[in-house]
């Protein structure tokens, strides 16, 4: 697969079967490791979560951001019934691909160089055939560093489950992007 093609199919997965990565996942997070970043400061660490404790915890976060999502952004009237079972089997299968917390130092322009090497992750496991999803912990920052102990100089950035995706959705559910003359601008933003 070309980076051309990397780029246009790669989707966020959130089902998968339950084969991990690997050893795939070390090239793989090579890939990242080998981003730009600023001052060639390489801020990222990688994080290879197996403790059950802490996937458990990871889970319920999971599913709290997902019953965010559907009431704050996508609007969803859905019955509370309906979004407590979505988010049981967020809960349920949360472990089954490998799950990856990518830090960052607290250096110059450390958030701008760590998602360069999450782009380069989403890309290369796209590649190979595998897929990711990335949670973003928000307003549970403080509990997701607690649990990784991680030192004040150090925050997280993402979390990534990787691995076999369950099913692709139809190229017909996907949302198309943004036509790019919509997106460039001359000297100014006019919209």
């Amino acid at each position: 697969m070309e980076v051309r093609e990397a780029i246009e199919t790669r989707r966020s997965i959130r089902n998968f079967t339950g084969k991990t990565v690997g050893d795939g996942l070390l090239e793989i997070l090579k890939h990242g490791n080998a981003a730009p970043s600023s001052g060639g400061s390489q801020p990222w660490e990688f994080i290879k979560v197996n403790d059950p404790a802490i996937l458990s915890e990871f889970a319920e976060i999971s599913a709290g951001m997902a019953k965010w999502f559907f009431r704050n952004v996508l609007k969803s009237d859905m019955p509370e019934f309906e979004l407590d079972k979505i988010c049981q089997g967020i809960k349920d299968n949360f472990s089954v691909p490998d799950v990856i917390a990518v830090i960052s130092k607290k250096v110059q322009e450390h958030v701008k160089s760590t998602f360069c090497c999450v782009q380069n992750i989403l890309l290369s496991a796209t590649e190979k055939g595998y897929g990711v999803q990335i949670i973003s912990p928000m307003s549970n920052e403080e509990k997701v560093q607690n649990l990784l102990h991680l030192q004040e100089d150090y925050q997280i950035e993402v979390i990534l489950r990787i691995g076999k995706p369950a099913e692709r959705e139809p190229q017909s559910r996907m949302k198309e992007p943004v036509p790019i003359a919509q997106k460039i601008h001359e000297d100014s933003l006019s919209i």
